[in-house]
C-alpha cells in the first residue's frame, strides 16, 4: 500500500483537491481501506476530481506505526 498520499494529507490543515488520475486512484484505494475521508466528484464530460478532507483514526494510526518503525530502523542503522 502506498502511503505517500496519507503523508501529504496529514500535513495539510484544510481540504485538498486532487486532479491527477494516479492520485485519485490512490485516494480511492485508501478510502476503501478506511484510512482517508473525502469525496469523488465528476465534472461535465466525466472528468473526475477528489476533495480530501483528512485522515480517519485508522489512517492516523497507520502513519504513527509507519513513522515509529522508520525511527527504529534509522536508530539501528546508525548504531551499527
Amino acid at each position: 500500500m502506498d502511503t505517500e498520499l496519507l503523508e501529504i494529507v496529514a500535513q495539510e490543515t484544510s481540504a485538498i483537491v486532487l486532479l491527477d488520475p494516479p492520485k485519485i486512484d490512490a485516494f480511492l484505494d485508501l478510502k476503501a481501506e478506511g484510512l482517508i475521508n473525502g469525496a469523488l466528484h465528476f465534472l461535465p464530460g466525466g472528468k473526475r476530481y477528489v476533495t480530501v478532507h483528512g485522515l480517519t483514526p485508522d489512517g492516523n494510526a497507520l502513519l504513527a506505526i509507519k513513522r515509529s518503525l522508520q525511527r527504529r530502523a534509522s536508530r539501528r542503522s546508525t548504531a551499527h
